[in-house]
């Protein structure tokens, strides 16, 4: 009996055991699992917080680039403007270089003696041929456009036109002078004189007042426009013609192609008739 009751006793404390280690692997199962599932969803809980940080880092760094590249952009157009401005003359440069052009044929007529009458002859004809395209182009182009855009020129742009009037009467009698003509200095200093006058009136007075009201790029456009208009401009005075929009720009043309057919044919040396 005794060794029975022992045994009995060593199958309960047997069954016991089992059941406490089985409670224990079980506990320790669910802690696991527990721990599993709290260690997963930190995982997600970072990786979430990781992409989030990821698309906002990329979508700052998507805009600061965006930003970046416009501004270069506005830049490079701005600094192509700038070289386009500074490569091409304005309607002032170009004008301003017609005037020293002129200036340097009144230097050379100047310098010629009584008997140089054929350099005379030339140099006159030059005069003429550069005054004559100046003229127009400013009538045609500049002063239309300068008395629209800029307030207070109407006064001195009339004035400029009274004058280019003189002077084409001016330049139309010296061509019919011959150059050994006791006439012929005399006129050629009238034109000198008058010329000087209003390249000084018109520099000093008409041109701050563009430069004030137009800019750069206005006067650049303005400078294309005046070149194309000097390629079909009369090179010779046409006193009878007017001298403002839109008679002179269809005469003009006009009496251009005369002109042209003209030079073509000149005598070297001989005062045109």
């Amino acid at each position: 009996m005794p060794a029975k009751k022992a045994t009995t006793t060593t199958k309960r404390a047997a069954r016991g055991a089992r059941k406490a280690g089985s409670r224990r692997t079980k506990r320790a199962a669910r802690s696991t699992r527990r721990t599993g599932s709290r260690t997963r969803k930190q995982v997600r809980s970072t990786a979430k917080k990781a992409s989030r940080s990821t698309k906002g880092s990329a979508k700052r760094g998507t805009k600061k680039a965006t930003r970046t590249t416009r501004k270069a952009a506005r830049k490079t157009a701005q600094a192509s403007r700038r070289r386009t401005t500074s490569r091409s003359p304005n309607a002032l440069a170009l004008i301003k270089s017609d005037h020293a052009t002129v200036k340097d044929l009144f230097r050379r007529y100047k310098g010629l003696g009584d008997r140089a009458l054929k350099s005379k002859t030339q140099t006159m004809e030059r005069i003429v041929t550069e005054l004559s395209v100046h003229a127009s182009v400013e009538e045609q182009v500049f002063y239309p456009e300068v008395k629209r855009r800029v307030p207070g020129s109407k006064r001195l742009i009339d004035h400029g036109l009274d004058e280019h009037q003189e002077l084409k009467e001016t330049l139309a009698r010296l061509q019919r002078l011959s150059p050994d003509s006791p006439e012929f200095d005399a006129v050629m200093r009238k034109v000198i004189s008058d010329v000087t006058d209003h390249v000084k009136e018109e520099e000093s007075e008409l041109f701050p007042k563009v430069r004030k009201t137009m800019s750069k790029q206005e006067l650049t456009d303005m400078a294309a426009l005046m070149r194309a208009a000097k390629r079909a401009a009369p090179t010779r005075p046409h006193p009878l013609a007017p001298s403002t929009p839109p008679g002179n720009v269809i005469v003009g043309a006009a009496a251009a192609l005369v002109d042209k057919a003209r030079d073509a044919v000149r005598v070297p040396g001989k005062a045109a008739r």
